[in-house]
């Protein structure tokens, strides 16, 4: 029986009840949660009683709970401004590092904490979930099978008029679209090769809507679409291949394959391809979370390294500047 690894949290808000603290739960045959950090007494309580630890290993001096717990392993979900002193002291204090998306508030600070993981001989993974949802892997895996993906269409739109900004000092695309951004990049494989972008704020005096057809060096091409100023919340994508395509309407519930020439037309839900009904088995979290284990254990970079989702950052600074 492999030893369990030894994790904290830094961060017991939202986002970490909503999907990083039930998913590390289902793992608690390989990870044991040693510690919660956070500044807020009563998060910090919630944190604690998520995982039955005592008072003792609850904390908010971050140095210290390094200190005195040496995880092998630290959950950093937390907002981009606070992200990267964080993650490089976690680093530096021998933890590897997973952090939510997106990976800190510029392009300096994405190459700051790939800096910091060299030095320290660590592996770091941004929380790009997406990837792992069920539908897009079976989708990936069927459209390989005959041979390169061509084209995919990727969408995710809000309506973000009511609230605005700030998104924690970056705009709504690197805060929040960057998952369409990122799922188009992943799925298409390749270096970005030409982007022709448009950055636009109508309604507003920020930026809120992207729109952009971006070529790779595969030979795929990605048509994308980030509206904050429609009328609700929507996210789908497309994967299209030979004499296959997959259209993930009601991502990351389902999936169709048309085939055939349209004659053939098969459904799938993200249920039934993960075996389980519960949303976090098949939309990506758990098995991200899943796959950097094992990327620690094997000493491999996960599949959204702090060095591959530099590359998706890269991209979004070049859609957010309107590059043609």
């Amino acid at each position: 029986m492999t030893a369990r690894l030894r994790a904290a949290f830094v961060g017991a808000g939202r986002r970490g009840f909503g999907a990083h603290y039930p998913a590390v739960r289902d793992l608690r045959q390989e990870v044991e949660v040693v510690a919660v950090c956070e500044l807020d007494p009563e998060r910090l309580a919630r944190g604690a009683e998520f995982f039955d630890l005592p008072p003792d290993f609850q904390y908010q001096d971050l140095d210290r709970m390094l200190e005195e717990t040496r995880p092998d392993l630290v959950y950093a979900v937390m907002w981009p401004n606070l992200l990267r002193p964080v993650v490089e002291r976690c680093f530096a204090a021998g933890a590897n590092v997973v952090m939510e998306k997106p990976p800190g508030q510029s392009l300096a600070d994405v190459e700051a904490m790939i800096a910091a993981a060299g030095r320290a001989g660590k592996l770091g993974m941004v929380a790009f979930q997406r990837r792992h949802a069920a539908v897009l892997q079976e989708a990936r895996r069927r459209i390989r099978e005959r041979g390169p993906l061509t084209l995919c269409l990727a969408e995710f739109h809000k309506d973000l008029l009511p609230g605005g900004p700030p998104f924690y000092g970056v705009t709504t695309l690197w805060d929040d679209a960057v998952h369409a951004v990122d799922t188009a990049r992943y799925l298409c494989g390749g270096e970005v090769s030409a982007v022709h972008a448009y950055a636009d704020h109508p309604f507003t005096d920020w930026p809120s809507d992207f729109n952009a057809l971006i070529r790779f060096s595969s030979g795929a091409t990605t048509v994308l679409s980030a509206m904050r100023s429609t009328g609700g919340r929507f996210m789908r994508f497309e994967a299209h291949g030979r004499e296959l395509a997959a259209y993930m309407d009601d991502f990351p519930a389902a999936v169709r394959f048309v085939s055939e020439d349209g004659a053939k037309s098969e459904s799938l839900t993200g249920a039934q391809l993960a075996g389980s009904e519960t949303s976090r088995a098949y939309d990506g979290v758990l098995e991200m979370h899943r796959h950097f284990l094992a990327c620690i254990r094997e000493g491999r970079p996960a599949t959204s390294s702090l060095e591959d989702a530099l590359e998706t950052m890269r991209l979004v600074h070049r859609l957010e500047r309107g590059e043609h």
